[in-house]
This record gives structure tokens, sequence and C-alpha cells, in this order.
């Protein structure tokens, strides 16, 4: 949970929360295709500190979030451009909706996709 302190109290932003904002900027990505999950994944999740959905972990610290991203892209595009696309634009929304720091976002490109 993440703790915002207000003029009038506090505001708290769940992980889950971040986690939705990065996958409708994933959607919304030129070239990506999906994330990729997997079950691994889930079972680190329950038993660590990290929140994992869909592909996407975010692990909270003192200096801000720190991102992964599991995705397939298309075949056909650029993948350095493609991911500093999302890298860019996970971090505007983020920022912007919750005021929340981005330390960083690591992605991994675990597929291609050719398009049908």
């Amino acid at each position: 949970m993440i703790e915002k302190l207000l003029s009038n109290g506090k505001l708290l932003i769940t992980e889950e929360v971040l986690a939705l904002i990065t996958l409708l900027t994933i959607d919304e990505t030129e070239g990506v295709a999906k994330t990729v999950s997997g079950v691994k994944n889930e079972i680190f999740n329950v038993l660590g500190s990290k929140y994992t959905r869909k592909g996407v972990t975010i692990e909270n610290s003192e200096d801000g979030v720190s991102i992964e991203i599991r995705i397939s892209l298309y075949y056909g595009n650029n993948i350095i451009e493609t991911c500093k696309k999302l890298q860019e634009s996970v971090v505007q929304e983020i920022e912007a909706m919750t005021g929340v720091v981005v330390k960083d976002i690591n992605i991994k490109v675990e597929q291609i996709i050719k398009a049908s």
C-alpha cells in the first residue's frame, strides 16, 4: 500500500491500482500484443512482498515504485522503440494519476507474435 499525505488527511493507493493503470497503458501501446504471466510468478506473489497481476509486478519502496512488465510483441515492430514508448507512457500515466514516483520500469519481452 502506498501512502500519500494530503492537507486534510492521507490517501492510500494499493499496488493493484498501479497494476491496472499499467495494464490499461499496455493495451493502448501500439506493437504490444499482450502481457505474459505464469504460475511461478503467482506463487512468488503469495510468498513475497511484491504484487503481481497478469504479467505486471509492482514493488513499493521508500523512494518510489519499481515495475516489471512481461510482454509479447507483434512481429515487425522495433523492440527497443516499442519498449521505450511503453516505459514513457506508463511513467506518465502513473505519475499523472497518482503522484507516485516511478523509480524504474523493467520490461521483459518473452514472445514475438505474428499479427493476424
